[in-house]
């Protein structure tokens, strides 16, 4: 259990230690995931946080992968509590990885975290090959002015 302390601070208002325990949360999640993801996977998994356009922005990669003329794996998402959503910028495998249900994984995954963390939505872009996975995974496809009324 993490019990955070600050002794002799001042009064902090609550929004202030509401984005405190979300970030918390978000980041003990996060480090959990990319452990889980590694082992699945056999490689070390890379986890990287940033902020920007997004809040926060969340990469996971597979630097050590091999070389190959196919991707290497990604799983990249954003944030925006303004907007309560969850935007998933990747989500690929390289070919040999493909059809071990990691993608199902993560899928699930950022579901159940978009909804532990109040997210209203997730929503994406895909390319037209990867439209049947989605569209099994239970993901409506939208017109891109339906897509703008989400995120833009």
């Amino acid at each position: 259990m993490l019990v955070l302390i600050l002794a002799g601070a001042p009064c902090l208002p609550m929004w202030w230690l509401r984005r405190l325990f979300f970030h918390l949360l978000l980041f003990i999640k996060l480090k959990r995931f990319q452990r889980e993801l590694s082992h699945r996977l056999g490689w070390p998994v890379e986890l990287r946080i940033t902020y920007g356009q997004y809040y926060p922005a969340v990469a996971y990669t597979v630097p050590s992968y091999p070389v190959t003329n196919d991707w290497c794996p990604q799983f990249t998402f954003g944030f925006s509590r303004k907007r309560r959503g969850v935007l998933l910028h990747y989500l690929t495998f390289p070919g040999e990885l493909r059809y071990r249900q990691h993608g199902r994984f993560c899928v699930e995954w950022i579901n159940q975290t978009a909804r532990q963390l109040g997210m209203d939505y997730l929503v994406l872009g895909a390319y037209p090959e990867a439209e049947a996975f989605w569209l099994k995974m239970g993901f409506t496809r939208l017109t891109v002015q339906e897509w703008y009324q989400y995120w833009c």
